[in-house]
């Protein structure tokens, strides 16, 4: 496949859409097995001309944010397990653009609310006593010695914790 904006991905053959590149094939099984999402039923949608007239600016963002999906899925190949793109991602971009479509079949709109998007774990931001007290005790020094102007950014950053977490963090050394 090139890097152009496939207009003609595939058609419907017999009742069943046929993609034209077998990449594509094995894409809708990456995404199958990656989020459960049947991307033949989408692309069925979206590329044939039973919903569609002409090419209004909605379908192309859609067909714009599919190509992306390609790209990162090509991209990925070779390169290993670790580096399956972030599907998700994409399929909610897509799904909330297809919010907004009048002319998707009810039962495809049903399917693509049904996909449940797996939310990542994130490590726990608690601090621990020791870390707390360093963290106050360098935001101290640095209001001090007149560097308080990104103290707070700097620390998060340096600490691996979010901004909002070390303000909290510094509230309780203000209410000592």
């Amino acid at each position: 496949m090139t890097g152009r904006l496939l207009l003609d991905l595939g058609a419907v053959v017999n009742g069943v859409w046929t993609y034209k590149d077998p990449d594509q094939t094995r894409i809708a099984g990456i995404v199958r097995d990656a989020i459960q999402w049947d991307l033949t039923a989408f692309d069925a949608w979206l590329y044939g001309q039973a919903h569609w007239r002409n090419y209004p600016k909605r379908r192309q963002q859609l067909m714009g944010l599919r190509h992306e999906l390609t790209l990162a899925c090509q991209c990925a190949d070779g390169k290993g397990e670790s580096s399956v793109p972030d599907i998700p991602h994409y399929f909610c971009r897509i799904r909330r653009l297809v919010a907004q479509a009048r002319n998707m079949p009810e039962s495809l709109r049903q399917a693509m609310l049904a996909v449940a998007i797996p939310t990542p774990v994130k490590d726990s931001s608690k601090l621990d006593a020791k870390t707390l007290m360093r963290i106050q005790r360098e935001y101290l020094d640095r209001v001090q010695s007149g560097e308080k102007y990104g103290a707070q950014t700097q620390l998060a950053q340096r600490y691996g914790v979010s901004v909002v977490t070390l303000r909290k963090a510094l509230k309780l050394l203000g209410s000592r």
